[in-house]
C-alpha cells in the first residue's frame, strides 16, 4: 500500500462565490490562509475534480479521506452549516457517492475539516472521476444583515492505493537426470 496527498486539477463548479480560483484550492487545508468569496448572494457550492491516483484506490473502511479548510465570512450573524461530499462523473453524469461530514462553523479564520470513506463506493476502481464537493446547507439566505457564506480554501484527497508488484519472478526448473 501506498499514499498520496491529492490537489483538485479543476474548479468546477462555484456557486455563490464572486472568486474561487485553482490556487485557492490547491492549497494545504492545513495552513491555507485564502478563501473564495462569497458573493452575498445564498448558500455556496464549490465542487472541485481530482486527478487520478497514482494506482486504484484500496478498498476498506476509511482508507480514503478528503480535507477542506473552510470559515464563515465576516459579515452577518449566522453560523453555517455545512456538508463535504464525494462524487463520481461518470460520462458526464454527476453521482453522489457519499456525504462525509456535516456540521456548523462560525470561525472566522479558517478550520479544517474531514470525512472518510471506503473506494468500494466507486465505479471506476482506477478514481480517475472523484469530485469533492463543499457545500453550504444553511445560513446564506434570509435577512442579508444575518445571512453568511461558506469560503472555502484549501481542499485535498488523501488516497491509500494499490501500488502494484514492483519486480520481477524468475521461475526456474531443474532437470533432471
Amino acid at each position: 500500500m501506498a499514499t498520496e496527498a491529492l490537489s483538485p486539477d479543476a474548479v468546477l463548479l462555484s456557486d455563490n462565490y464572486s472568486s474561487l480560483a485553482l490556487s485557492v484550492v490547491q492549497q494545504d487545508p492545513d495552513t491555507s490562509g485564502t478563501f473564495g468569496t462569497w458573493d452575498g448572494n445564498g448558500d455556496t457550492l464549490a465542487s472541485v475534480s481530482m486527478p487520478t491516483p497514482s494506482g486504484d484506490p484500496t478498498v476498506g473502511v476509511d482508507l480514503q479521506e478528503n480535507r477542506a479548510r473552510i470559515q464563515k465570512d465576516a459579515t452577518g450573524g449566522n453560523a453555517v452549516d455545512w456538508s463535504l461530499e464525494v462524487w463520481e462523473d461518470i460520462a458526464s453524469v454527476p453521482t453522489q457517492l457519499a456525504v462525509l461530514a456535516t456540521g456548523t462553523t462560525t470561525s472566522l479564520t479558517g478550520e479544517t475539516v474531514s470525512g472518510t470513506w471506503n473506494a468500494s463506493l466507486l465505479t471506476d476502481a482506477t478514481g480517475a472521476n472523484v469530485e469533492v464537493r463543499m457545500v453550504q446547507t444553511a445560513g446564506g439566505s434570509g435577512n442579508p444583515s444575518l445571512r453568511r457564506g461558506l469560503e472555502v480554501g484549501g481542499i485535498e484527497w488523501n488516497v491509500e492505493f494499490s501500488s502494484g508488484i514492483t519486480g520481477t519472478i524468475a521461475e526456474t526448473q531443474a532437470a533432471q537426470t
